[in-house]
């Protein structure tokens, strides 16, 4: 399937869910948050154009976590909690952001600890 990546991300993310399911957008966002691995046409529907940054390894994979946070503000599953909670320890500024929406958005209580 070709992946519209010049759409906008809401659009990406419909078309995503036509393609996956929404309990299977979830779960893979969830699991992208926690490892930074997906595959690149998954990636390209939740990054659109710059997720070829990612695949081509110019930009750091940190940005397809946030990615998947991003795509669990809307398409959610209880079982992404645990990688949303690692994730508000996460090296990168942009992943903890994402993991702390998420902690706003779907009342998770937000355990992790501050930066050193």
């Amino acid at each position: 399937m070709r992946v519209p990546v010049e759409l906008p991300h809401n659009d990406r993310l419909r078309f995503a869910v036509r393609e996956y399911g929404a309990d299977e957008l979830a779960e893979r966002a969830a699991r992208l948050l926690a490892t930074a691995n997906e595959t690149d046409e998954f990636l390209r529907f939740l990054g659109g154009e710059p997720a070829e940054g990612v695949i081509d390894g110019h930009w750091p994979r940190y940005w397809a976590q946030s990615w998947g946070a991003r795509a669990l503000e809307q398409y959610w599953v209880p079982s992404a909690a645990p990688a949303v909670i690692d994730g508000l320890d996460h090296e990168a500024w942009r992943v903890r952001l994402g993991c702390a929406r998420l902690c706003a958005i779907h009342g998770i209580p937000a355990t992790g600890s501050s930066p050193s």
